[in-house]
């Protein structure tokens, strides 16, 4: 009987924790005492009831200067630093791990937990649509260093006891039992009519989210001389947006804003691209730079949604207009399919037995 979870979340964007949040209120729902380990802490507006959590690096990720654009570089130096305290690091979780004792560890998509669940006899599964040995391989080219950052990432996820495979996944070929489950997002509370009308937002105007996640942009790009006048942009917890033709809310759920927007702009990613599916908001995206993950999201992310590409130049011009008709043409092609909940697949598949 699993009565408390430990669960290690990765500290890159903030995909990895929204929808681990979706995770662990199942568990929680059902009395399971939970454990969250994480950098991303900032992402707790207030702790929720029956949740604990400890700030702690558990992986480094990629470095960006922005959504838009990754830096190798500083990457490959986060990492080198990363490998000097990771020792040190495996020694606090092991020993947080001997205190509080979980029945079971979940990980969405770092590798540490895996060795020290491993040597403690904790069963210990892996959560996520890629896993980070994968991201880097692609790198290699580049540099020879992260040629054995990922046979040490492999290393470390063979040591998992499964995984669980979310939609839009990458190749993953270093670990064992894998699963594949449903989508897992967060999901609207209330009707898009409801959230529309909450908002004051108008049948006269086109609403355009602007999501580009921990990263953010940089405003002083945009030309906001081209802004239609039937176009309204909207940005929620996205700093730097000030211009009086920007319309932000902040305090909102975030699938709920989502859901009453018409399209939502991006760089495409799993938190964002699972949340919109069930908002049923379509995609406006653009490129990322070079992460291994985007090819595979995107195609999968065709047969889900009604999407469309435009360029960073179009994007910094509010040049929407090719991908609005391109998303027209599509919207009645696109089945949309059935809401259906990996989170409850992950708990099932544990509670079950």
């Amino acid at each position: 009987m699993i009565k408390k979870l430990a669960y290690y979340v990765s500290g890159h964007g903030f995909g990895h924790i929204s929808r681990s949040s979706v995770i662990w209120e199942e568990f929680l729902k059902r009395g399971v005492e939970v454990f969250v380990i994480t950098e991303k802490i900032n992402f707790f507006s207030q702790t929720p009831k029956n949740i604990q959590i400890r700030s702690q690096k558990i992986d480094v990720g990629v470095s960006q200067k922005s959504s838009l654009e990754i830096d190798l570089e500083k990457t490959k130096q986060d990492l080198f630093k990363f490998r000097e305290q990771s020792k040190q690091i495996q020694v606090q979780e092991k020993e947080f791990l001997k205190t509080y004792k979980p029945d079971l560890i979940l990980s969405d998509s770092s590798s540490l937990p895996f060795g020290i669940a491993h040597e403690l006899g904790i069963p210990a599964y892996f959560i996520g649509n890629f896993t980070w040995d994968f991201i880097y391989e692609n790198y290699k080219k580049f540099d020879k260093f992260y040629e054995q950052v990922v046979e040490e990432l492999k290393y470390e996820y063979g040591l998992a006891s499964g995984g669980f495979i979310l939609p839009l996944s990458c190749p993953i070929d270093c670990i064992k039992n894998l699963n594949k489950v449903s989508m897992v997002g967060r999901k609207p509370t209330s009707s898009r009519k409801e959230i529309r009308e909450s908002l004051g937002f108008t049948e006269e105007k086109k609403y355009f989210l602007f999501s580009f996640g921990a990263y953010g942009l940089e405003p002083e790009n945009f030309n906001y001389s081209n802004l239609e006048d039937s176009y309204q942009i909207v940005v929620s917890r996205l700093e730097g947006f000030l211009n009086q033709k920007v319309f932000r809310k902040d305090d909102i759920h975030y699938p709920n804003i989502l859901r009453a927007c018409d399209y939502v702009v991006t760089k495409p990613g799993y938190g964002i691209v699972s949340e919109a599916f069930y908002a049923q908001t379509p995609i406006i995206y653009t490129d990322r730079g070079d992460f291994a993950e985007y090819p595979y999201l995107v195609e999968e992310m065709k047969k889900i949604l009604p999407c469309a590409y435009i360029s960073q130049e179009q994007l910094y011009k509010f040049d929407f207009s090719s991908a609005i008709q391109e998303i027209s043409n599509k919207k009645d092609k696109i089945n949309l399919g059935k809401s259906l909940d990996g989170a409850k697949e992950i708990f099932q598949f544990f509670f079950s037995k």
